[in-house]
Parts: C-alpha cells; sequence; structure tokens
C-alpha cells in the first residue's frame, strides 16, 4: 500500500518549499509561490486524507485476515 502519487508530488512540493523558507536568513518570500501553494492545500490535504483512510482500510482489512483461523 502507498500513497497515490499526486499525494507525494503534493507533499514534496510544500516540503521543498518549506525547505527553502527554513534556510533563509532575510530573503524575502516569493508571494506567487506562497499564493500557488496556498490555493492547492485544499486539495493536496484531500488526497493525503483519503489516502490515509485508504491505508487504515487495508490495515484494518489486513488484521481481519489475520485474525481469521
Amino acid at each position: 500500500m502507498s500513497q497515490s502519487t499526486s499525494s507525494v508530488d503534493a507533499l514534496r512540493e510544500c516540503l521543498a518549499f518549506r525547505h527553502v523558507l527554513h534556510n533563509m536568513y532575510g530573503c524575502e518570500l516569493d508571494q506567487v509561490r506562497i499564493t500557488q501553494l496556498v490555493d492547492r492545500y485544499p486539495a493536496a490535504w484531500r488526497q493525503v486524507a483519503a489516502d490515509i483512510r485508504q491505508f487504515v482500510n487495508w490495515l484494518e482489512a489486513l488484521a481481519d485476515q489475520l485474525e481469521q483461523p
């Protein structure tokens, strides 16, 4: 079971921006880039949440299989 490609891409994009932000010292933020990330966040979160739900469902099904004699 793995994350969908869209979730991975969305998370990479956010983490890359966080890395740049974390390592900036006195540089100005790119307002266009921030706006793009903010606009994409709701869809990215929905996809990540759906992937997590799918993973939990998979774990529950696996647990049920393992409990059967």
